[in-house]
């Protein structure tokens, strides 16, 4: 019974990740007909990239939340970070808009920090959950400012 209740949350939890892409179009021929740095990845890659940061998110928050141990400073900087992520895929491939797209790049990264940081000073093995979405995020923050700056 207990495997079950954390497959079924977990997948509920990562779901959530994805509502994103269902509600807001992702406009690939927007993102590959862009001037972009030569570093920046293909379309593809960002589709291998964020199912799996989601769901070392996922695995994290249903652990904490099984457990009971998911503090309210962690739950505010999860909270904050997906509403903040939620609205890329609206700024980015719906209005084009790459300045806000470059914002919420940001506000992802250092909510990121946050999330990092904050479980950093707990446990030194815990805030490995983090390190790759805060590499992710801080490259993705980096390639959207290029992107701008070019556009």
């Amino acid at each position: 019974m207990q495997k079950l209740k954390f497959v079924l949350l977990a997948v509920l939890i990562f779901s959530l990740y994805f509502l994103p892409s269902f509600i807001f179009k992702t406009d690939i021929p927007f993102y590959n007909t862009l001037p972009k740095p030569a570093y920046a990845p293909s379309a593809k890659m960002f589709g291998i990239v964020w199912p799996i940061l989601y769901g070392i998110f996922s695995i994290y928050i249903t652990i904490k939340l099984l457990q009971k141990n998911l503090s309210k400073e962690m739950s505010l900087y999860f909270i904050i970070n997906y509403l903040v992520g939620f609205f890329f895929g609206k700024a980015f491939f719906s209005d084009h808009h790459l300045f806000l797209s470059f914002t919420i790049s940001f506000s992802c990264f250092i909510t990121g920090l946050f999330l990092f940081l904050t479980t950093f000073k707990k446990s030194k093995k815990e805030f490995l959950y983090f390190l790759p979405y805060l590499i992710w995020t801080g490259f993705a923050t980096v390639l959207m400012a290029q992107i701008y700056l070019l556009n």
